[in-house]
């Protein structure tokens, strides 16, 4: 009998055991379960950086792009402000001297006229002499 209770005993043992190995075993396949799921989770914010980084590294290629077509137009209009500045001050001086030169051209009208008057009442005054 005693033969009997101590495989009985054993037989319970192993049973207990094996329980334990089973739970163990699930245990272990749920944290296997968990690991794999961070793991995915892991690969997707791997792949979302990426294509963050990507996505920032073409705008930020684009954001150069912006400010150097900026500068450019930016330089593009400084000279032709300064050009305007210039066919201005060009223009300024080119009326100064067309006024110069028409006043000059009035003032020698002016006396042309001038001179054909006396030369005029010379001749009247000549012919009414005459006369």
């Amino acid at each position: 009998a005693s033969g009997e209770a101590c495989a009985a005993l054993q037989a319970q043992e192993a049973r207990s055991q094996r329980a334990e190995v089973d739970e163990l075993e699930a245990e272990l396949r749920a944290r296997d379960a968990a690991l794999e799921a961070v793991r995915r989770q892991l690969g997707e914010s791997r792949r979302e950086g990426a294509e963050e980084a990507a996505s920032c590294a073409r705008l930020g290629g684009h954001v150069g792009r912006l400010e150097a077509e900026e500068r450019s137009a930016r330089e593009a209009g400084e000279a032709l402000l300064k050009s305007r500045r210039e066919l201005e001050a060009r223009l300024g001086k080119k009326a100064e001297d067309d006024r110069a030169a028409l006043s000059w051209s009035l003032r020698c009208a002016e006396e042309g006229e001038r001179r054909c008057r006396e030369e005029l009442l010379e001749l009247r005054a000549a012919g009414a002499g005459a006369g």
